[in-house]
């Protein structure tokens, strides 16, 4: 009898809001009877979209995934910011003036190209062998430097009920999405903070491709999981 060869490849995954990216990875590896797994390129826990999950010795290739641009849609709400940039945190700044279509606009050019961002406290970052969020939940501050990072196109798409604005981000390894958002209130002088992520593209992955969890686990049960994934 030929033995089956051990699986390899990458799944398209399309992670939904309410999930860290560690517990989609544990669904797909429970779906292919515990086979090594990993993912490439976090997602917070609310944020969905494009999350590549590695299996078996693809995992190999987590740097070159790593390293490969990324694509998301963001709803930027004005008139609040949060000690965590995004909507999940607490409000720390109210402001009662709001940017314009235009304003918007005029100021989103330089945030493109090559820039330096400072990375936020709530991040999985480390200074001193500690997480920054583990400092930021203790009430420690840290002098975090800031990063040079690339963005490579930055679109405003429209706006949304509520004083909000939707982005359009193509960007480096690296790159925080909810501190564009809260740098963008700084420049217009409006407290800004995110309000949703959504990434389309990771690498080679879009979101026209991806699998939710739901699709692969009738997959798993017809069988045909195995059939889902791409080849390194």
């Amino acid at each position: 009898m030929t033995q089956a060869k051990p699986l390899c490849g990458f799944l398209n995954v399309l992670k939904p809001p309410g999930m860290s990216s560690a517990q989609v990875v544990g669904c797909v590896r429970r779906l292919l009877g515990g086979v090594k797994a990993g993912h490439a390129g976090t997602l917070d826990p609310e944020a969905a979209g494009v999350l590549p999950v590695m299996v078996g010795k693809a995992a190999r290739l987590f740097d070159y995934l790593q390293d490969k641009e990324k694509e998301y849609v963001a709803e930027v709400a004005f008139g609040v910011a949060t000690d965590t940039q995004d909507a999940q945190g607490v409000p720390i700044a109210h402001g009662d003036r709001w940017p314009d279509e235009a304003a918007i606009a005029a100021a989103l050019p330089r945030f493109k190209g090559k820039i330096l961002q400072t990375p936020p406290m709530y991040s999985a970052l480390k200074q001193d062998g500690q997480r920054l969020y583990d400092l930021a939940r203790s009430g420690r501050e840290a002098n975090v430097p800031a990063r040079e990072v690339t963005v490579y196109a930055l679109d405003l798409t429209g706006l949304t009920p509520e004083h909000g604005a939707l982005l359009r981000v193509r960007c480096s390894r690296g790159f925080y999405v909810r501190t564009l958002c809260h740098d963008l209130g700084e420049t217009l002088g409006c407290p800004a903070h995110m309000r949703f992520l959504l990434r389309i593209r990771s690498g080679p992955f879009g979101l026209d491709t991806a699998f939710t969890l739901e699709t692969l686990a009738e997959k798993a049960a017809q069988g045909t999981l195995a059939g889902c994934l791409l080849p390194p």
